[in-house]
């Protein structure tokens, strides 16, 4: 019969495993586990691990924005004839991120962390 872990459990395994210096194969053998479910449980845990850290990581910062009169009048002009206005971007590390006016808050501030975190 194959025995159920729960989810704590799971997390002690990866933790384990990151510690171990083996190949996930040879860590799975040793522990009498299925490669295929001990892979899923550490994207799980990782999924569920970056989400809970983006939430805490995020935070909204005031921003004062001194636009030139003649950049208003460009935004104005092109608003005026039904084009969009132009993206906000967003520059850091080397790396720029172009957001459309109106894009989720939240989802650029999560874009952001995890775009930091990884460079």
């Amino acid at each position: 019969m194959v025995e159920r872990r729960t989810r704590t459990q799971w997390a002690a395994l990866v933790r384990s495993f990151a510690r171990s210096g083996q190949s996930t194969a040879t860590f799975c053998a040793a522990q009498g586990l299925t490669l295929s479910t001990f892979r899923w449980w550490q994207s799980e845990l990782r999924r569920a691990e970056t989400g809970r850290s983006v939430a805490k990581d995020v935070r909204i910062l005031p921003v004062a924005v001194d636009e030139s009169d003649e950049a208003s009048l460009a935004t104005a002009c092109l608003a005026a004839q039904g084009v969009a206005a132009p993206p906000i971007v967003i520059a850091f590390s080397g790396f720029e991120v172009r957001v459309a006016p109106g894009a989720d808050s939240a989802y650029v501030a999560a874009l952001v962390v995890e775009l930091r975190a990884r460079c």
